[in-house]
């Protein structure tokens, strides 16, 4: 026998009055998740181990509507040795959608700012790169210009150094 709570059934898109069938809850795993929830179930109801299980699922509802659930729950046993049998299974399950969404959101925005943050980094190299080449082409006609000016403070009344001066 099963018992769904009204927050199970909520999750899988029921209302507390209709009833919820294991074959229901079956139907509404994604078909992606179906073997794996099954393997940990069966995992869980082994005697050799922990009894425990826990796996996020997407889950389809009767609408359409697809929730991201994790489940978490533990195995309960009887008998001893050869003989302990799984006889019953508590678990909960918690609808992790939002959470999910907000996440994926998260990777989405610290992937835009990424690419803006190494955009920018491109843009400052390219400011660089022309400040750099901006620089050599003022220096280069400033350079005669500085060696006339000084030719005319070590020699003012050297006429020809003037001339050459002037010429620059």
């Amino acid at each position: 026998r099963m018992v769904w709570s009204d927050r199970c059934r909520s999750i899988f898109g029921y209302t507390s009055s209709q009833v919820l069938t294991y074959r229901q809850v079956r139907a509404a795993i994604h078909p992606r998740d179906r073997r794996r929830v099954v393997r940990e179930i069966n995992r869980s109801r082994d005697p050799i181990g922990t009894g425990e299980f826990s796996f996020e699922i997407t889950v389809v509802r009767p609408d359409g509507e697809e929730r991201t659930v994790a489940a978490r729950g533990r195995s309960f046993f009887v008998g001893e040795g050869v003989n302990e049998t799984a006889v019953r299974c508590i678990g909960t399950m918690l609808d992790t959608t939002e959470r999910r969404q907000n996440e994926q959101q998260l990777h989405t925005t610290v992937d835009d700012l990424q690419r803006a943050e190494r955009s920018l980094r491109e843009a400052d190299r390219r400011k660089d790169e022309f400040l750099a080449v901006l620089a050599h082409e003022l220096r280069n006609p400033l350079a005669p210009m500085r060696t006339a000016l000084q030719l005319v403070r070590l020699a003012p009344q050297n006429t020809q150094a003037l001339s050459y001066a002037r010429g620059v």
